[in-house]
């Protein structure tokens, strides 16, 4: 543990750790200014509270990801891929509707967006497929294969309707066979 452990601070990059860190404590300070005349239940700080808890969660979870070698979730790139489509139906049918759009679930105290879960299993997914396709990428069904895999996603978000996050979805994809040296032609 300690000798993993110390591999990992060798190759943190400290400069944007810092610099991450003094992000948060600027928008910190930005909503404390923005808002503190402004009190919800009588309590002026409510919006920062919430913020800097967020901060804070999010931080840890940051420690949590660092553990995780991102090489083994090749191994679970088709299981993450599923999810993240039984999560854009699920916010489809159930999810909160808001000025005309369903993009969020809401689980407890927490709103989920599926979307963004999504983005991340679609590079997990399209890493693992276009690696172990590179050579077959030649062959139509072989290179019409990712558009396949991307193109339901990108169906499933606009039905929520969300255009934007569709049209990075097919960035990640056009990126991601452009990284792994599709011929344009």
């Amino acid at each position: 543990m300690k000798e993993k452990l110390g591999k990992l601070t060798e190759n943190l990059d400290y400069t944007l750790l810092f610099a991450v860190v003094i992000l948060c404590f600027y928008g910190i300070l930005m909503l404390y200014s923005s808002t503190r005349i402004e009190s919800i239940g009588g309590e002026p700080y409510f919006y920062v509270k919430r913020q800097f808890l967020w901060m804070i969660l999010g931080f840890l979870f940051l420690t949590i990801i660092i553990f995780i070698d991102y090489h083994k979730l090749v191994r679970f790139s088709q299981v993450i891929y599923f999810m993240a489509i039984v999560f854009l139906v699920t916010v489809i049918i159930f999810g909160r509707s808001t000025y005309g759009a369903r993009r969020w679930l809401v689980i407890g105290p927490f709103d989920f967006q599926p979307s963004e879960f999504a983005k991340i299993a679609l590079i997990i997914f399209l890493a693992d497929f276009l690696s172990k396709n590179k050579s077959k990428l030649d062959n139509y069904f072989y290179f019409l294969m990712p558009f396949a895999y991307a193109g339901l996603l990108i169906l499933l978000v606009f039905k929520q309707p969300d255009l934007g996050t569709s049209l990075v979805y097919l960035a990640i994809l056009i990126i991601m066979l452009f990284v792994v040296g599709v011929k344009i032609k």
